[in-house]
């Protein structure tokens, strides 16, 4: 874990930086509330599961520890093998027939060729490192639908950068702001050495907890101005910059209030995509 504050002007940054769950977890439960915050529980709150979905602090970390279920579910039961960026091209896999394969070449076995299966030519090649990071700072009112549909779409999106030639980091971040102050929380949830797992993602990626227990709890414990006892600041990607700062690629989903996923998974990826241009543009 490393925690650092950066300094633009009138602004101030508080930056936590976590490399797996179990930092993040850990944390969380042994980082006492700074004296700005010490009679600040949200993250604490009980029977409040309508708004944050878990009905204790207890509960949310035990589902982020062993696995989430439900959210395994909803993810696994809508995943498609569907391609949610049209301009990503397999260029890893050429096809061809071959004398052995995963469908027959019907026109071949009927003239009585040899190579009568259809097969794909693997082309080894050096993989490129990608960051993807999803910012799941939320007003109140967004939807767990809204939640799913996203996390479906990011899903659906590494494992078609993967099949591209491409490893995936996959990070969830929370960015926020109060007046002249901003907050940044980063965590890791997949190397780009692992194959992508449903069950271990789920959480951190689409359940409320993730930002409203576990999220809340690191801003419970940092120095910031007494105005985020208030509302605990509101969701933003006023300082995306930061993270484009931090890795050599990297592609973030903005927050819900930013772009809408909608029911369009095409059309929600290209705007990302022109979203991330323009950050990309500000900062030469």
């Amino acid at each position: 874990m490393k925690s650092w504050v950066e300094q633009n002007g009138s602004k101030k940054t508080f930056i936590v930086k976590f490399d797996n769950i179990v930092e993040l977890v850990r944390y969380c439960k042994n980082t006492p509330n700074s004296s700005v915050m010490k009679g600040k529980n949200s993250s604490q709150r009980t029977g409040d599961s309508g708004w944050n979905g878990t009905s204790s602090y207890e509960e949310a970390e035990r589902l982020i520890t062993e696995g989430w279920q439900d959210g395994f579910k909803k993810l696994a039961d809508n995943l498609r093998d569907r391609n949610v960026d049209e301009e990503i091209q397999n260029k890893r896999f050429t096809p061809k027939t071959d004398l052995v394969g995963f469908t027959p070449c019907v026109p071949h076995l009927l003239v009585g060729r040899p190579d009568t299966m259809h097969n794909a030519e693997l082309h080894p090649k050096k993989f490129k490192i990608v960051d993807i990071v999803s910012n799941v700072s939320a007003s109140a009112s967004t939807s767990v639908d809204e939640i799913v549909k996203r996390g479906i779409v990011i899903v659906n999106y590494i494992n078609q950068l993967e099949m591209a030639g491409y490893r995936c980091n996959l990070h969830v971040a929370d960015l926020a702001k109060k007046d002249d102050e901003q907050t940044l929380y980063l965590t890791k949830i997949k190397d780009s050495t692992e194959s992508i797992s449903i069950k271990r993602i789920a959480f951190p990626l689409i359940h409320p907890s993730m930002l409203r227990r576990f999220y809340f709890k690191v801003l419970e414990t940092l120095p910031v101005n007494s105005d985020w006892c208030y509302g605990y600041g509101r969701p933003t990607d006023d300082h995306v910059e930061v993270l484009f700062k931090m890795h050599k690629k990297t592609f973030v989903f903005p927050s819900y209030n930013t772009i809408k996923c909608g029911d369009n998974p095409v059309e929600y990826m290209k705007k990302v995509k022109e979203w991330n241009n323009a950050i990309e543009h500000k900062k030469k």
